[in-house]
């Protein structure tokens, strides 16, 4: 007698099972399993209810697994679907995977029709910054700039409202139609003051900084680098760049401000003086890795052993100051940067 099948119940699934099978792949990150599973549901009922909410998870699973040119045709299969409630979103994740493979063209006109079409504002916010962005990528600055000030106008406190302003900052000070300096600085103090994240935070008050720099305003880029400095103590742009950051607050705030701790003060010299001496150690060895690890390593500031043994490396007097030590790993170039 033949022995019972194995995936006898399995392959008898009802409709509600294969989507719950094809959902719970999907939700373990097994992602072409579940892709196979979705692809059989389109397969077997066609006329689900759920159907382009399958396509649209196809889609998903097709991406998150790396297969775009899939993942393009079962979004592809969401739109077309008859009454798809998915239509909106699975348009946006067209638009959004073609910007990811450089195809802005495709992209912008994509989203382009999204917005035309009036999707639900979750939806809609998303659209308006990516279509800004691949519209930037085109070099229609003005028209990014556009959707960009809508975005800011809509939904000045919506998920991608600190993104915009970023964006629309760094619009504002490119030559040409959208150049806007004092725009640009406005912009960034706004969301230096209640950024999404510290690094969103952090970057604004860098840019600040040097924006009010470029203006002439030495004091207002003193206060934007101190602020950088006090906030966030940890951020990379404290650590390794020593002319925009670090030496600023060291050289230019102490003597503006006598309200700046003694501390602060001198916790700003000592990252300058490391940074420059990453850079020197760098030009050195003619390769960023080593030296930039060491910052990495102490979380953001510096990890002394690191530093140590790379001036090791270089023939750098180990107990040197740091600006001796830079000066001694110039000294023993030509290095190879293996």
């Amino acid at each position: 007698t033949r022995a019972p099948d194995a995936f006898a119940d399995a392959d008898a699934r009802t409709e509600e099972d294969r989507r719950a099978f094809a959902d719970a792949l999907f939700s373990r990150g097994l992602y072409r399993q579940a892709a196979a599973e979705y692809a059989r549901f389109l397969d077997e009922f066609p006329k689900s209810a759920d159907y382009a909410l399958c396509c649209f998870r196809l889609g998903e699973s097709h991406r998150s697994a790396g297969d775009r040119v899939e993942a393009l045709k079962a979004y592809k299969r969401a739109i077309d679907a008859p009454d798809s409630p998915w239509r909106g979103k699975a348009m946006f994740k067209r638009a959004a995977l073609f910007a990811e493979m450089g195809q802005n063209e495709a992209a912008e006109e994509l989203f382009a029709k999204l917005l035309a079409a009036g999707p639900e504002p979750e939806v809609r916010e998303l659209a308006l910054y990516y279509d800004a962005a691949a519209l930037e990528g085109l070099g229609r600055n003005a028209d990014a700039a556009a959707r960009l000030e809508t975005l800011l106008k809509d939904f000045p406190k919506g998920s991608m409202a600190s993104y915009g302003r970023l964006s629309l900052a760094r619009l504002r000070t490119i030559q040409g139609p959208t150049f806007d300096p004092a725009g640009a600085r406005r912009l960034l103090a706004d969301l230096a003051k209640d950024p999404a994240t510290p690094r969103l935070g952090a970057e604004a008050l860098f840019l600040l900084g040097a924006a009010e720099r470029a203006a002439g305003n030495e004091g207002a880029a003193a206060d934007a680098y101190r602020a950088l400095f006090e906030r966030y103590p940890q951020d990379e742009r404290v650590a390794l760049d020593p002319e925009r950051s670090g030496r600023e607050i060291a050289l230019r705030v102490e003597d503006r401000d006598a309200r700046v701790p003694p501390r602060a003060a001198r916790e700003a010299q000592r990252h300058a003086l490391r940074a420059r001496e990453v850079v020197a150690l760098d030009e050195a060895r003619d390769h960023r890795g080593p030296a930039r690890a060491a910052f990495v390593a102490g979380g953001g500031g510096v990890d002394l052993l690191a530093l140590r043994q790379l001036r090791r490396e270089l023939g750098a007097d180990v107990e040197a100051e740091p600006a001796q030590a830079a000066e001694a790993s110039k000294a023993n170039q030509p290095l190879s940067g293996s």
